[in-house]
Formats: C-alpha cells, structure tokens, sequence
C-alpha cells in the first residue's frame, strides 16, 4: 500500500470521525498525519509500528492504524465508522466539494 492510499483512507476516517461529531483534536490528528504521509518521500510500507510512532506528526496510536491498514487494508474503528454510516452519505462524501459540514 503506497502513501497515498493510505493518508487518502486516513483522511476519509477523518471524514467520518467528524460527520459522527467525534472529537476535534482526534480529527485534527488524523487530518495532521494525512499531511506528513503526503509529504513523506520515505514509503511507509514496511516499517514496523515503532519506526512508525517515531515520524514527525504520527503518535502510538496512529502508528497501530497505519500498520494495521498496510496489513490488512483496514483497522476496526474505520470498520466501525463505515458500519454505522448510511452508504449513501459516504458516497456523497467523495463529490468534491461536500464534506462531512455540508
């Protein structure tokens, strides 16, 4: 999985985090990690969680997503997230221009 797939499906769980009303600094971070995965020339595949946690902008807890996501496509709260979305609204979210306030 190169760094773009996984900062866009960090950035989409944002999305959601924030359509579910969660809380703003954990979107922030999310959407802060996004950021240093898209400016990242180092490919993340294949580091393990603890060179992970160690990158600018990515803590212990987004480090345990991010390899999770390059094991098996997906980490439970993602899972979670999408579960109790209306398909419809999550297919919305991908025209540009509507997000999560609109």
């Amino acid at each position: 999985m190169d760094n773009q797939k996984i900062a866009d499906i960090l950035e989409s769980t944002a999305k959601l985090l924030e359509l579910h009303g969660d809380n703003p600094f954990k979107i922030k971070s999310y959407l802060n990690a996004v950021n240093k995965i898209e400016r990242q020339e180092e490919k993340l595949e294949g580091k393990s969680k603890e060179e992970l946690e160690k990158m600018d902008g990515i803590g212990k807890s987004l480090s345990q997503k991010i390899f999770q996501l390059m094991q098996e496509q997906t980490f439970p709260e993602l899972d979670e997230l999408i579960s109790k979305t209306p398909i419809g609204v999550i297919e919305m979210m991908k025209i540009k221009g509507i997000g999560p306030k609109k």
